[in-house]
């Protein structure tokens, strides 16, 4: 004899189905969000070498990319008055700049946007280290670069400092203010 079966029994199956399913996926979601929060949550950090290949898109007012064959490293010098753009760096971290002292006591200004900080140079390579605030909407950071104007007779520029690297050390997983209001 031949058992029928109702179509209530494939419904309930298909039912328990559908709900594993949903279970599975919600679990897989899940743990999708937990390996990236810990990805996110990492501190980190990059660095750009100015006079590089691929500095052109960080700096504003540069002269063209040098090369340095006693120090043995590229570099750029800026205008009298230059700026660092560094998109999406997000929240208040570290920034340190190389820079280069051709005189004893050339003064150079970085603004990093919580007002201009005077630097007094020493002559040769040196790191100068601020901590510049983020755009509140876009996390960009803007350090303006200010010096006194230098004029060579061997080189027509005006010239202002000389930067050879940009090390920024950021604090993870905090997205920048105005976009943390947006996601709720």
């Amino acid at each position: 004899m031949m058992a029928c079966h109702s179509g209530q029994d494939s419904g309930e199956q298909g039912m328990r189905s559908a709900y594993g399913l949903v279970a599975s996926s919600l679990l897989v979601g899940v743990l999708a969000a937990l390996l990236s929060a810990l990805v996110l949550a990492r501190p980190w950090g990059t660095s750009i070498d100015i006079g590089g290949l691929y500095d052109h898109p960080y700096l504003r007012n540069f002269h063209g990319g040098e090369y340095s064959r006693e120090h043995q490293t590229d570099f750029r010098w800026t205008r009298p008055t230059a700026s660092l753009v560094l998109p999406g760096a997000g929240p208040p971290a570290p920034l340190t700049l190389r820079v280069h002292g051709d005189t004893p006591g050339h003064r150079v200004s970085l603004d990093g946007g919580g007002g201009a900080l005077p630097v007094v140079l020493r002559s040769g390579w040196q790191r100068v280290s601020l901590l510049p605030r983020a755009n509140w909407w876009s996390g960009d950071v803007r350090v303006q670069v200010t010096a006194p104007p230098q004029v060579n007779a061997l080189d027509e520029r005006v010239r202002g400092v000389v930067l050879s690297r940009v090390v920024l050390n950021g604090r993870g997983g905090y997205p920048p203010q105005g976009r943390r209001c947006w996601w709720g």
